[in-house]
């Protein structure tokens, strides 16, 4: 039982890192931050592939989503976060709440 507890200890050290990396590469690399229910979003540009993606930074789980336009980009953010919330209820979970939400 120890070794499954501290395993798990390990593991949210580990998602918690993840996204404080994510939280400080959105910052230090000046790219686009999107917010949907208090969800912040990191959005770089992809010039060979034309597509923008993004990636909620402020969340142990993991939202991605792409768009080739602003108006894509916005509607697919939308729509992840929307699954995410829907699947969380499916599972009989409650949803992660945001850190620092925006």
């Amino acid at each position: 039982m120890l070794d499954i507890a501290i395993a798990k200890a390990r593991w949210a050290s580990c998602k918690l890192r993840r996204t404080q990396h994510r939280q400080m590469m959105a910052e230090d690399h000046m790219q686009t931050m999107m917010t949907c229910k208090g969800y912040k979003a990191a959005v770089e540009y992809d010039e060979d592939a034309q597509t923008f993606h993004g990636d909620v930074v402020n969340l142990r789980d993991v939202i991605t989503f792409q768009g080739r336009s602003v108006s894509e980009l916005k509607n697919a953010f939308a729509g992840s976060v929307e699954d995410y919330l829907a699947f969380c209820k499916e599972r009989g979970e409650d949803p992660e709440e945001p850190i620092f939400p925006g």
